[in-house]
């Protein structure tokens, strides 16, 4: 059947059932679809967040590292020495020990929204 411009008409009665719509099905379908799309995203956009925040303390420990050892490298050797220093991203505790004509220096890192420290070690040779 067709009006006349030759376009399909839609008929509804007691025998043609109305195709007009979506069933509940179709539309619990797309929702559940929707409801995993969402959860996925979600989930990528917090560990991608973890990840930058972890990225972020490990730059800032090496950074605090490469400050120790040239402070460091331009010591010579002598009585070991220790020390804290707190940031606006976590705090550092260091400590420096000399053996062997070269300074060890370890930085531990415990940033702020981690669960565990970040511990760099390095070795550097003594001024003379």
């Amino acid at each position: 059947m067709s009006d006349g411009a030759g376009l399909p008409r839609i008929v509804c009665g007691m025998r043609i059932p109305c195709s007009a719509g979506f069933t509940l099905t179709e539309v619990v379908v797309a929702l559940l679809v929707a409801s995993a799309a969402g959860v996925v995203l979600t989930t990528t956009l917090l560990a991608e967040q973890r990840l930058r925040l972890i990225a972020d303390a490990e730059r800032e420990g090496a950074r605090a590292a490469r400050e120790q050892l040239e402070v460091f490298a331009a010591r010579p050797c002598g009585a070991d020495s220790a020390g804290v220093r707190r940031g606006g991203w976590g705090d550092v505790r260091w400590s420096a020990r000399a053996t062997d004509g070269a300074w060890t220096l370890v930085d531990s890192l415990r940033p702020l929204r981690a669960h565990r420290a970040i511990v760099i070690s390095a070795t550097v040779r003594c001024a003379p």
